[in-house]
């Protein structure tokens, strides 16, 4: 991004002043290293209640950008009802909300700064400071589609990151890995009793 050169100076009181050697301090840009993935149970059955979880995640001890302003989308598959959205270790103030003509779940996360020291191992390396979202929806039959999908329907899903440096300027949007989910047979099993299990001859 640019170069600084920095240079002291020793006053004195009697002759000529000591200058240093200059020494130039390259900076450079700050590493975007922030990532956004999503996971979900792969084969669900018509009329399944399930959850999709993100992670809004970024290694710490590797400098980076502070993240203010975070906002991440997540456009739902046109038949898939939505229920409910919650997040995990998210700073004080986040919110989620649903819009049902667009039918996408929105969080509007608050700011995680750069080397913040959270979910470290025992040495207290390898950190990563991660924000876990939710969003539960259910399979049709629902109040999206009254149909029974077949098995072997699939649907993808994919979220998508946007947000701001700590000067308020907009970086590009960070999207996530699919999510594909495929429709299977519910499993059916069926028991048969007899009672009594011992019974006389000829009795009913």
């Amino acid at each position: 991004m640019g170069v600084i050169n920095n240079q002291a100076t020793l006053a004195v009181t009697k002759g000529s002043s000591l200058n240093s050697a200059i020494v130039p301090i390259n900076v450079e840009k700050p590493v975007k290293d922030f990532g956004l993935s999503k996971s979900s149970a792969s084969g669900i059955a018509p009329g399944e209640i399930y959850t999709f979880q993100m992670k809004f995640t970024r290694p710490t001890l590797v400098g980076g950008i502070d993240v203010t302003s975070a906002v991440v989308t997540d456009p739902l598959p046109a038949d898939l009802e939505y229920v409910t959205s919650t997040a995990d270790y998210a700073s004080p103030g986040w919110t989620t909300s649903y819009d049902s003509a667009s039918h996408t779940v929105t969080w509007n996360l608050t700011g995680i700064p750069a080397r913040s020291s959270m979910n470290c191992d025992a040495q207290g390396l390898n950190c990563s400071s991660y924000t876990t979202l939710f969003v539960t929806v259910k399979v049709p039959p629902n109040a999206r589609q009254s149909a029974v999908p077949a098995a072997g329907t699939v649907y993808t899903n994919t979220a998508t990151l946007g947000w701001q440096d700590v000067d308020g300027n907009p970086i590009a949007p960070v999207t996530s890995n699919v999510v594909t989910n495929t429709i299977v047979e519910p499993l059916l099993i069926i028991e048969k009793t007899a009672i009594p299990q011992n019974t006389a001859p000829n009795e009913v």
